[in-house]
């Protein structure tokens, strides 16, 4: 299965960790906008851009993987990707 950057250091920490790749994502996802924020904040002494749709994205984005991989998993192979 082909990965953008980011969800394949995701995949490999959930593969190492032994955890699923959803809850892998949205702790990932939220680690990036902390950092986001703190850098800001220290920066620019308040936040910028970090706004309503960043903090929704960063759950929701997760959650609905974690959604679909639950719903597809029967017709999913981790390792391969889809099967036929």
């Amino acid at each position: 299965m082909r990965c953008i950057d980011g969800e394949g250091v995701v995949k490999v920490i959930a593969l190492k960790l032994r955890k699923e790749f959803g809850i892998v994502k949205i702790v990932f996802d939220w680690s990036l906008v902390l950092s986001a924020v703190i850098l800001s904040v220290i920066a620019f002494h308040t936040v910028e851009g970090v706004r309503e749709r960043t903090l929704l994205s960063a759950f929701l984005v997760g959650y609905m993987v974690k959604q679909f991989n639950q719903l597809f998993s029967k017709h999913m192979n981790m390792e391969k990707g889809f099967t036929a």
